[in-house]
């Protein structure tokens, strides 16, 4: 089985959309995952943005997360705001 996870709102490749940024609402999109490694104790996702005006940014971090959860509702308050 592949570890697979879905962020709604957000496209590879693409510009991170302004509502999920400080220059937007700041939140965190809809994620949604399956078949998370067996083996996994808690999953801790965050958002990377390496093409930031200056550099490497990470806008947010989520820690703790069940792998059984399978999902994050979008302005997940479990969220650590970094920008």
């Amino acid at each position: 089985m592949t570890f697979e996870i879905q962020v709604d709102g957000i496209k590879y490749g693409e510009r991170i959309p302004d509502r999920f940024t400080c220059k937007g609402e700041n939140i965190s999109p809809e994620i949604k995952w399956k078949d998370a490694p067996a083996s996994s104790k808690e999953l801790v996702l965050f958002l990377d943005d390496p093409d930031a005006p200056r550099g490497n940014f990470v806008h947010w971090v989520i820690t703790g997360i069940s792998p059984a959860a399978g999902s994050l509702p979008e302005n997940d308050e479990t969220v650590e705001q970094t920008s």
